[in-house]
């Protein structure tokens, strides 16, 4: 009867592990993602377009912040 009981809370620590964990992941792969999209619209000739990548950094930090925000929340 332990033993059951104890596999019960061991498989539900499992899987909230592993939900946070992947939320994370995909937080961290959306912010890589939008660092990588950065890097290819990048055009030295244009100081705009410069000006406009660097603004959306706030976005790449947003997504970095949620993605932690939501491990730290359903942790």
């Amino acid at each position: 009867m332990f033993i059951i009981c104890e596999s019960k809370y061991l498989l539900a620590f499992s899987i909230a592990y592993i939900t946070t964990t992947a939320q994370t992941v995909i937080g961290v792969a959306a912010f890589a993602a939008h660092l990588i999209w950065q890097v290819a619209m990048i055009d030295p000739a244009s100081p705009e377009r410069a000006l406009r990548l660097f603004r959306s950094n706030r976005d790449a930090g947003l997504l970095l912040f949620v993605a932690f925000a939501l491990q730290g929340l359903l942790a």
